[in-house]
């Protein structure tokens, strides 16, 4: 799906068939994008932006009309996914990023939160990403913040999903 054809608008709940698809478009380069960044320390920015990376993902960091649960990972997803763009531009895998450096940073200008960590992780994406916008590399705390990144959040997230599993709702037998 090209960049600017996603029908979901995070704006309101989705209410159509098409709309949920959009969001689970999402989802899946969100899941997608965590899986490559677990064969790796830290974040990896030479990534296939464009061909299988290829929505708009500063368009859905505010994202409403959905529970918590789910605009929280939509939003943590997009932005260690839009860092990940960032750090392509330093990896050399910047084409598909670079025309839209300008539309991210202005995109993540306004995002403040309450939640301690992920303001942490808006202000290490603001700052790789004024960094490409500048074409300067990130400095040593940049990289370091990157890092935490890729610990809290996509290791994390790995974390999360495994400790679920010792919850008793999985470990029912179901009756076959």
């Amino acid at each position: 799906m090209p960049l600017g054809k996603l029908n979901w608008k995070p704006a309101s709940a989705p209410d159509s068939l098409e709309d949920w698809a959009d969001k689970q478009r999402l989802d899946r380069d969100i899941l997608l994008l965590f899986h490559q960044l677990a064969d790796y320390p830290e974040i990896d920015g030479d990534l296939y932006f464009g061909t299988v990376f290829n929505l708009p993902y500063w368009e859905y960091l505010a994202p409403a009309g959905l529970d918590t649960d789910d605009c929280a990972f939509l939003q943590e997803g997009c932005l260690v996914m839009l860092l990940t763009m960032a750090w392509g531009c330093f990896d050399g895998a910047d084409a598909e990023t670079r025309p839209h450096l300008e539309a991210i940073r202005i995109a993540l200008e306004p995002l403040q939160d309450d939640d301690e960590g992920r303001l942490r992780l808006i202000r290490c994406v603001k700052g790789v990403v004024a960094a490409a916008c500048a074409g300067t590399y990130p400095d040593a705390a940049l990289i370091a913040e990157s890092n935490w990144v890729h610990r809290e959040f996509v290791r994390g997230y790995f974390e999360r999903m495994v400790a679920r599993f010792a919850d008793p709702y999985y470990n029912e037998k179901s009756e076959d």
